[in-house]
């Protein structure tokens, strides 16, 4: 059976390997500081009230893309939903499902959504908890050039 390629598909291609192979080393924010700490709201699966800034706006000042959210610290045992948001019109641009257990995991890859430069990038979280816990993240990501 032949199959055919056609230029569209070719160019989607060249397009893809262009936005892979044109972006810096994996940075993480905050650098040489603490985690940002975020709260889930008062109830089961509530997300916090207000957004918590993770990137103030004008920190990262090419175009980039968030490739990993660490969690360094979940208050108590159970299942959290972390959303990440970009700019002042808190467009989604990841969502994360972290748990605590005698198995913690702590870092969880995003798909990689690019944000525009100088965005800040905000978060909410949720749990399964009756009230209100805490988690510490980090992102890691890479400027597109």
């Amino acid at each position: 059976m032949k199959s055919c390629i056609s230029l569209g598909d070719i160019e989607d291609v060249v397009e893809n390997i262009e936005v892979h192979y044109s972006c810096t080393v994996s940075l993480v924010y905050p650098l040489l500081a603490d985690d940002v700490e975020i709260s889930s709201g008062d109830g089961p699966w509530v997300l916090g009230g207000s957004y918590t800034e993770i990137v103030p706006e004008n920190t990262i000042t090419e175009e980039f893309s968030i490739e990993q959210v660490g969690i360094t610290y979940l208050q108590s045992d159970g299942i959290y939903l972390i959303n990440l948001y970009a700019g002042d019109s808190y467009d989604l641009v990841a969502q994360v499902r972290p748990f605590k257990n005698s198995l913690d995991s702590n870092i969880i890859r995003v798909s990689e959504e690019k944000v525009a430069a100088n965005s800040k990038i905000t978060a909410k979280m949720a749990c399964d908890y009756d009230e209100e816990r805490t988690a510490k993240i980090h992102l890691y990501y890479h400027k597109h050039h």
